[in-house]
């Protein structure tokens, strides 16, 4: 998936489930309106805020994640930037999967982060909406870990990879 489509996709789905508790709050004046042609742009831009709000608020737990995934392995601790380059610079189908994984994990964090304001304006029972936030943001904590330590894994096989040419002369010798 290259990176321009998947983002349009990732910020339409976060605006439409953003959508979901900002449209009963739309006067219906405004949505009879001529105006109500601007609603992709406008799901599209709600995305957009949905994933900045949802990046910061999540920030301390993904650190967290990623600290436990650290400790359970002997890593070289990267900046997440030096991280993806290095596997987009050596792999493309590695790259791909990455990818598609921060895709899934950028969807299922603004849905959690929605899952109150939803549950608040639709008036859903305190138990449902509490039971709503706590399962999506557990499915985000596992996509978040799950995604970070397969980033781990493709750097592991790049380095695995490296080490092998290094000690092999003749890998010196074709290239």
């Amino acid at each position: 998936m290259s990176s321009l489509p998947g983002l349009l996709v990732e910020y339409l789905i976060s605006g439409l489930v953003t959508l979901l508790w900002v449209y009963p709050l739309i006067p219906e004046s405004v949505l009879a309106s001529e105006s109500a042609i601007l609603f992709v742009p406008l799901v599209y831009v709600l995305g957009m805020a949905t994933d900045f709000v949802a990046y910061w608020v999540t920030l301390l737990p993904k650190i967290g994640i990623r600290e436990l995934s650290n400790r359970r392995r002997e890593t070289v601790r990267l900046p997440t930037s030096r991280r993806k380059a290095n596997i987009l610079f050596h792999s493309s189908s590695l790259w791909d999967e990455v990818e598609k994984r921060s895709s899934r994990d950028r969807i299922a964090r603004g849905t959690a982060l929605n899952v109150v304001p939803i549950g608040i304006v639709l008036e859903m029972p305190t138990w449902l909406t509490s039971g709503s936030f706590l399962l999506f943001a557990a499915i985000w904590a596992w996509f978040e870990y799950q995604s970070y330590n397969f980033e781990l894994s493709a750097l592991a096989i790049i380095d695995e990879d490296d080490e092998r040419a290094r000690s092999n002369p003749l890998s010196e010798e074709r290239g």
